[in-house]
């Protein structure tokens, strides 16, 4: 029954953690989500099992936020192919991808599972050297050495989890995003230690004070921070889409002809920034006139193309338009980030 519970715990704090993440994004829960894997860390005989308490929580946190991978089977790309090639390609894309997700799963499990050891075999030192410990060794192995063996890709930071709250997202200042997810460790950690404490003679005052202290000067820094704004910018977020198109629902330069229209409706509601989705245009933007080497040639136009057409939209605003573009350069194709 107790390997039965400590599974179920350590699989809780998975599920707690990458629901703390896109789509579901309920990131209050990053700061309770590792609570339930030290709890049954504490619990356990052996660093051994301790490894792989982890390592199905980390697995399970890995399959829930690495997700999107494997929604890229959708992407069709230029080819010119009959329909059972397209089919063919899906199918070995799908398998691909899918590959990647559970591939990527598995080995950033690996980390979770040696922080997990790490933290058993330190069961015995002093509350404030854990709670130095935990979230020191949490940087290294789950988030800094995880992303150095798997090509540099951050997703899932759990410093990521803090980042609309203002006054503590301005502790990436001086520590980027490792400082944030270390803070996060710390007041999982600080509540487990209470819990320990509960039961031996480590004081839990000290716990607490460590913990309401880094967090006290994680808020007051972020408050010293905040600037003074004298005025404000009216940002219009802009997003239209329909089931199925045709050719004709484009205008000359590729994009989605629905935009024009809401452009206006939102400079006529005062908007000075406005920020359209990626990959609303069919086609790329030339920005030096050479060619696209996977585009067909009837479907790359000119910047001057488009400078054109954004100045007749915007006339004399003074307002801002950002959006993503596949773009031509040097005949190389690039994904960029386009703003006018």
């Amino acid at each position: 029954m107790r390997l039965v519970s400590d599974t179920l715990l350590a699989l809780l704090s998975g599920v707690l953690l990458g629901l703390a993440f896109p789509p579901v994004d309920w990131k209050w829960l990053a700061w309770v989500g590792l609570f339930p894997l030290l709890v049954v860390i504490d619990r356990c005989q052996r660093p051994r099992q301790a490894f792989l308490l982890g390592y199905l929580a980390g697995f399970l946190f890995f399959l829930i936020t690495l997700h999107p991978l494997a929604s890229a089977h959708a992407w069709t790309g230029w080819a010119v192919e009959s329909q059972a090639q397209f089919a063919a390609r899906l199918g070995r894309q799908w398998w691909f991808l899918h590959g990647v997700w559970v591939s990527f799963a598995l080995w950033g499990a690996v980390f979770w599972g040696t922080w997990a050891m790490v933290v058993r075999a330190r069961a015995e030192d002093p509350s404030w050297r854990r709670l130095c410990l935990l979230p020191s060794v949490w940087i290294v192995l789950c988030e800094w050495l995880r992303a150095k063996t798997t090509f540099g890709f951050t997703w899932a930071f759990l410093g990521y989890a803090t980042t609309d709250v203002f006054v503590l997202r301005q502790l990436a200042a001086l520590g980027g995003v490792w400082g944030l997810s270390a803070l996060v460790v710390l007041v999982n950690a600080g509540a487990a230690e209470l819990m320990r404490a509960g039961r031996t003679t480590v004081s839990g005052w000290r716990v607490i004070a460590v913990v309401v202290g880094c967090v006290g000067l994680a808020v007051g820094y972020g408050i010293m921070r905040r600037p003074v704004v004298d005025s404000s910018v009216p940002v219009a977020v802009l997003q239209y889409a329909k089931t199925t198109y045709a050719l004709g629902d484009f205008l000359p330069i590729g994009l989605d002809q629905t935009y024009p229209r809401m452009i206006q409706q939102s400079l006529g509601r005062k908007a000075r920034l406005l920020v359209l989705p990626e990959s609303i245009a069919l086609g790329a933007m030339s920005l030096d006139g050479s060619v696209s080497p996977t585009k067909p040639k009837d479907r790359v136009t000119t910047r001057a193309q488009w400078d054109g057409a954004f100045r007749g939209w915007l006339k004399e605003s003074d307002a801002v338009v950002v959006l993503g573009l596949d773009t031509v350069e040097a005949s190389r194709d690039y994904n960029t980030l386009v703003a006018w």
